[in-house]
């Protein structure tokens, strides 16, 4: 069983604040920059230390993370959660954390909005960060053969365009199940090219 001996935060430079984190009370502290505090510890297997600044790891996914332990049981969190946990009210619809900036790394508080899934990811595009594979550069899109033509389209979407039709009635001609392989007076199917 652990002995927290005494609840002495840090000296903290004059634009940050620190905060208990919920349900972590006592245990661990966070800055409104993101920087995680461990009160001081002593356990009865002898490890002991005064306080001190954890030092988060960097996810797959590129993003800070952190090991927080309670009875014994160690969970891990990021830290961009945390400080959004510990500061700010969340909306009942939203339950992702937008870095406004796009630096997944800075967990200010100052950069950080609770958000939906869809704002996220409009977000990520309008920075930069995410970009459409439209057309012949996304990976799942078909290239089809125009038979009586011998014409091949990068896309359906360009096909359809070029025989001012419906994308929706060109994959269904090209699909194994439909039977008619004709629309708009041509027979289509489609074919495999190296991306």
């Amino acid at each position: 069983m652990s002995d927290w001996r005494n609840n002495e935060l840090p000296e903290l430079p004059f634009n940050e604040i620190i905060k208990d984190i919920p349900e972590y009370e006592a245990k661990y502290a966070i800055t409104n920059h993101g920087r995680i505090w461990s009160y001081p510890l002593k356990n009865t297997i002898g490890v002991n230390h005064n306080g001190k600044w954890l030092k988060p790891a960097l996810s797959h996914h590129k993003y800070y993370r952190v090991h927080l332990c309670i009875n014994g049981k160690y969970k891990s969190y990021f830290v961009h959660r945390l400080v959004a946990y510990t500061y700010m009210k969340k909306p009942v619809d939203k339950t992702e954390i937008n870095h406004i900036n796009g630096n997944k790394l800075d967990n200010r508080l100052e950069n950080l909005e609770w958000c939906t899934s869809s704002e996220n990811q409009q977000h990520a595009f309008r920075l930069g960060l995410q970009k459409g594979r439209i057309g012949k550069n996304n990976p799942i899109a078909k290239a089809v053969k125009c038979i009586e033509t011998g014409v091949i389209y990068d896309t359906l979407t360009i096909a359809a365009q070029n025989v001012g039709g419906s994308v929706s009635l060109l994959s269904k001609c090209c699909s194994k199940k439909f039977v008619n392989k004709t629309a708009y007076g041509y027979t289509w199917e489609l074919i495999n090219v190296e991306k």
